[in-house]
Protein backbone atom coordinates (compact mmCIF):
# COMPACT_ATOMS: atom_id res chain seq x y z
CA UNK A 1 0.00 0.00 0.00
CA UNK A 2 0.93 3.66 -0.21
CA UNK A 3 1.83 3.96 3.49
CA UNK A 4 4.31 1.08 3.22
CA UNK A 5 5.91 2.69 0.19
CA UNK A 6 6.22 6.09 1.91
CA UNK A 7 7.61 4.44 5.07
CA UNK A 8 10.13 2.52 2.97
CA UNK A 9 11.24 5.69 1.19
CA UNK A 10 11.61 7.51 4.51
CA UNK A 11 13.74 4.67 5.93
CA UNK A 12 15.87 4.69 2.76
CA UNK A 13 16.44 8.45 3.02
CA UNK A 14 17.38 8.22 6.70
CA UNK A 15 19.71 5.28 6.00
CA UNK A 16 21.50 7.13 3.18
CA UNK A 17 21.87 10.26 5.32
CA UNK A 18 23.47 8.28 8.15
CA UNK A 19 25.73 6.44 5.69
CA UNK A 20 26.84 9.66 3.98
CA UNK A 21 27.52 11.34 7.30
CA UNK A 22 29.49 8.59 8.99
CA UNK A 23 31.22 6.97 6.00
CA UNK A 24 33.68 9.83 5.62
CA UNK A 25 36.81 10.28 7.62
CA UNK A 26 35.67 12.69 10.29
CA UNK A 27 35.84 12.49 14.04
CA UNK A 28 33.48 13.86 16.64
CA UNK A 29 34.39 14.35 20.26
CA UNK A 30 32.20 12.65 22.86
CA UNK A 31 31.84 15.87 24.85
CA UNK A 32 30.44 17.65 21.80
CA UNK A 33 28.03 14.80 21.12
CA UNK A 34 26.75 14.73 24.73
CA UNK A 35 26.44 18.52 24.81
CA UNK A 36 24.50 18.46 21.54
CA UNK A 37 22.14 15.79 22.88
CA UNK A 38 21.53 17.74 26.11
CA UNK A 39 21.02 21.03 24.28
CA UNK A 40 18.66 19.49 21.74
CA UNK A 41 16.67 17.72 24.47
CA UNK A 42 16.25 20.95 26.44
CA UNK A 43 15.34 22.82 23.25
CA UNK A 44 12.76 20.21 22.29
CA UNK A 45 11.09 20.22 25.70
CA UNK A 46 11.17 24.02 25.74
CA UNK A 47 9.56 24.12 22.30
CA UNK A 48 6.81 21.75 23.39
CA UNK A 49 6.03 23.94 26.42
CA UNK A 50 6.22 27.12 24.32
CA UNK A 51 3.89 25.75 21.66
CA UNK A 52 1.43 24.59 24.33
CA UNK A 53 1.53 28.01 26.03
CA UNK A 54 1.12 29.96 22.81
CA UNK A 55 -1.68 27.72 21.56
CA UNK A 56 -3.66 27.94 24.80
CA UNK A 57 -3.16 31.72 25.00
CA UNK A 58 -4.05 32.40 21.36
CA UNK A 59 -6.85 29.85 21.05
CA UNK A 60 -8.41 29.16 24.46
CA UNK A 61 -11.28 27.18 22.93
CA UNK A 62 -9.02 24.41 21.62
CA UNK A 63 -9.71 20.93 22.93
CA UNK A 64 -7.01 18.85 24.57
CA UNK A 65 -6.75 16.61 21.52
CA UNK A 66 -6.20 19.70 19.35
CA UNK A 67 -3.46 20.85 21.71
CA UNK A 68 -1.71 17.48 21.59
CA UNK A 69 -1.85 17.50 17.79
CA UNK A 70 -0.42 21.02 17.70
CA UNK A 71 2.33 20.16 20.19
CA UNK A 72 3.44 17.15 18.15
CA UNK A 73 3.16 18.63 14.68
CA UNK A 74 4.79 21.96 15.55
CA UNK A 75 7.85 20.44 17.20
CA UNK A 76 8.52 17.31 15.15
CA UNK A 77 10.62 17.69 12.04
CA UNK A 78 12.02 15.13 9.66
CA UNK A 79 15.38 14.42 8.09
CA UNK A 80 13.65 14.29 4.73
CA UNK A 81 13.18 18.07 4.81
CA UNK A 82 16.30 19.08 6.75
CA UNK A 83 18.97 17.21 4.82
CA UNK A 84 18.07 18.51 1.35
CA UNK A 85 17.99 22.05 2.78
CA UNK A 86 21.44 21.59 4.34
CA UNK A 87 22.82 20.22 1.08
CA UNK A 88 21.34 23.10 -0.91
CA UNK A 89 22.52 25.78 1.51
CA UNK A 90 25.98 24.42 2.32
CA UNK A 91 26.74 21.85 -0.39
CA UNK A 92 28.67 24.26 -2.59
CA UNK A 93 30.93 25.58 0.15
CA UNK A 94 34.29 23.76 0.15
CA UNK A 95 35.13 24.84 3.70
CA UNK A 96 31.84 23.56 5.22
CA UNK A 97 31.34 19.87 5.86
CA UNK A 98 27.68 18.92 5.43
CA UNK A 99 28.39 15.82 7.53
CA UNK A 100 29.51 17.94 10.47
CA UNK A 101 26.66 20.44 10.33
CA UNK A 102 24.10 17.65 9.96
CA UNK A 103 25.00 16.10 13.34
CA UNK A 104 22.36 18.12 15.28
CA UNK A 105 19.71 17.10 12.77
CA UNK A 106 20.78 13.47 13.00
CA UNK A 107 20.46 13.67 16.79
CA UNK A 108 17.16 15.61 16.78
CA UNK A 109 15.32 13.12 14.57
CA UNK A 110 15.69 10.02 16.81
CA UNK A 111 15.46 12.17 19.94
CA UNK A 112 12.04 13.47 18.92
CA UNK A 113 10.87 9.89 18.46
CA UNK A 114 12.08 8.95 21.94
CA UNK A 115 10.64 12.05 23.64
CA UNK A 116 7.41 11.77 21.68
CA UNK A 117 6.96 8.14 22.68
CA UNK A 118 7.71 8.99 26.33
CA UNK A 119 4.99 11.66 26.26
CA UNK A 120 2.32 9.37 24.80
CA UNK A 121 1.19 7.81 28.09
CA UNK A 122 1.02 11.05 30.13
CA UNK A 123 -0.75 12.89 27.34
CA UNK A 124 -3.12 9.96 26.89
CA UNK A 125 -4.03 10.13 30.58
CA UNK A 126 -4.52 13.88 30.23
CA UNK A 127 -6.82 13.37 27.24
CA UNK A 128 -8.86 10.67 28.98
CA UNK A 129 -9.33 12.87 32.03
CA UNK A 130 -10.93 15.60 29.90
CA UNK A 131 -14.50 16.28 30.88
CA UNK A 132 -16.73 19.37 30.88
CA UNK A 133 -16.24 19.77 34.65
CA UNK A 134 -12.46 19.18 34.59
CA UNK A 135 -10.89 22.18 32.85
CA UNK A 136 -7.35 21.78 34.20
CA UNK A 137 -4.44 22.17 31.83
CA UNK A 138 -1.75 19.55 31.35
CA UNK A 139 0.46 21.28 33.93
CA UNK A 140 -2.14 20.57 36.66
CA UNK A 141 -3.77 23.95 37.23
CA UNK A 142 -7.41 24.86 36.90
CA UNK A 143 -7.01 28.61 36.42
CA UNK A 144 -4.02 28.58 34.05
CA UNK A 145 -1.28 29.17 36.63
CA UNK A 146 1.19 26.36 37.04
CA UNK A 147 0.98 24.73 40.47
CA UNK A 148 2.37 21.24 39.96
CA UNK A 149 2.95 18.97 36.99
CA UNK A 150 -0.09 17.02 35.89
CA UNK A 151 2.08 14.24 34.51
CA UNK A 152 5.51 12.87 35.22
CA UNK A 153 8.13 12.36 32.54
Amino acid sequence: SISKISSGILILIIYTVFCETFSGNFEIEMEFLLAAIALLLMSMLGLIILVYSLATAAFPSLTRSDLVAIMYSATHKSLTLGMPLLKILFGGHPDVSVATISIPLLIYHPLQIVVGSMLVAPLQRWLVSESPTNKSNFMGSENGSVKKPGFAL
